[in-house]
């Protein structure tokens, strides 16, 4: 997973500022200063991976991911990656407030609440039917 320290290096290239955020931190420890290679199916149980899948089917696993995600409105999926990546640092509480008071850097998530989509979707739903995304 991280061998830098076998070869006299740190894990510079994010590991050590986020391997630790992303599984317990004895964990990452003991990765990173091992090197350890990990298994796919360990690396799913630790949350790294989203889904282990045989050999030669990575590429229809990941299309029926991308599928689903399609179903999505995509000004909803533009905005949420958005306020992820801005809140992620922050605590809860702060990212609360962030999403409460938008700062111009959440322009995406401000458009969505304007927007088509946010009337199609719960249309949609009452109505009992796939909604029509336009994308604005």
């Amino acid at each position: 997973l991280l061998p830098e320290t076998r070869i006299g290096l740190l894990p510079m290239a994010g590991g050590i500022q986020n391997l630790h955020r992303r599984i317990p931190y004895n964990i990452a420890m003991h990765l990173m200063m091992t090197g350890k290679p990990i298994s796919a199916s360990e690396a799913a149980r630790w949350g790294l991976v989203n889904e282990v899948v045989p050999l030669g089917e990575a590429l229809a696993a990941a299309m029926r991911h991308a599928e689903k995600i399609c179903e999505s409105a995509p000004l909803a999926i533009e905005g949420l990656k958005e306020v992820m990546r801005y809140t992620s640092h922050l605590s809860a509480r702060d990212g609360f407030a962030a999403v409460r008071n938008p700062p111009s850097e959440l322009k995406k998530y401000k458009a969505i609440a304007n927007s088509e989509d946010s009337l199609e979707g719960p249309r949609a739903f009452m109505e009992k039917r796939k909604p029509q995304w336009r994308g604005r």
